[in-house]
Order: C-alpha cells, then structure tokens, then sequence
C-alpha cells in the first residue's frame, strides 16, 4: 500500500538514524553483499538483537532491550483480571494488556536481570495497578469477543 506524504516510514527513519556498517558488531555475516540489500539485512540484524527476547538474552554475548514496565504488567495482570471477575481467555487478557501498555511509559532497560528487577523496582506500584483497573473495566464493559 502507497503511503502518503504525511506517513512516516519507520523503517526508512531507523536505517537514517542507525546506519549499519560492515564493521558494526551487530551484522550476522562477515561477508559483505553488494547494494542496499547489505544496509537492509545490517538494519534487520541490529533491530532483531536490540530488541531480542528477554529468554534469549545471554550475558556478554547479546545486546538487548526489554520493556520493564511490561515484565511488570505481566506479573500483575491475572491477579487484576481474577479480582475484576473477567473472562480469562487470552484474548481478553491481551485486550487488557495492550490497553495498560498504552496507556503507561516504556521503561526500555539492558536485558540483564538485575537491571529489569532494578527497573521494576523503581516502577511505581500505584501507577501500574491503577492502569491496570482501569483496563479491566474497560475490557469488562466492552469485551471484544
């Protein structure tokens, strides 16, 4: 689909920013391809390994990002939903997942394990649990299902 003037391309705004050279530390390959295409697959790399899983993560080795405030919503989110008396299926726990992280700031943080438990510490609980009622009784009167 053609995007308008006023689209943003985010692929084309992260390669702009991030430019990816044959010497960066995140390329997967050593050999160099020709073109664009070498750019494109250097970009992918580095966004695939900057925001990796947290189970992949290997202390050293990788390089990656995770979103400690959704660590923490997943944590909390059954308990809320069991206390609202809400469906369980996961389509209404996505539901109240998005609406939450929606809702809240990113807290992006090294994937390392103490710095997601530093980050969540520092997290307010009010703040998490507060959203979290809220999304509950959102999804609750306006279930998608």
């Amino acid at each position: 689909m053609a995007k308008s003037k006023r689209e943003l391309d985010k692929d084309l705004m992260f390669q702009k920013i991030m430019p990816a050279l044959s010497e960066n530390p995140f390329t997967a390959g050593n050999s160099p391809k020709g073109g664009d295409s070498q750019g494109e697959e250097n970009v992918s790399v580095l966004r695939s390994k900057l925001f990796a899983r947290r189970e992949d993560y290997e202390e050293g080795i990788s390089v990656a990002t995770v979103n400690a405030m959704e660590e923490y919503v997943l944590r909390h989110v059954d308990a809320v939903m069991k206390r609202f008396r809400l469906c369980k299926c996961d389509k209404c726990r996505r539901d109240v997942v998005a609406y939450a992280l929606n809702n809240l700031s990113p807290v992006y943080v090294d994937a390392s394990t103490e710095s997601v438990i530093s980050a969540i510490k520092d997290i307010p609980q009010s703040t998490v649990l507060n959203m979290l009622v809220k999304a509950a009784l959102h999804v609750r009167s306006n279930p998608n299902h």
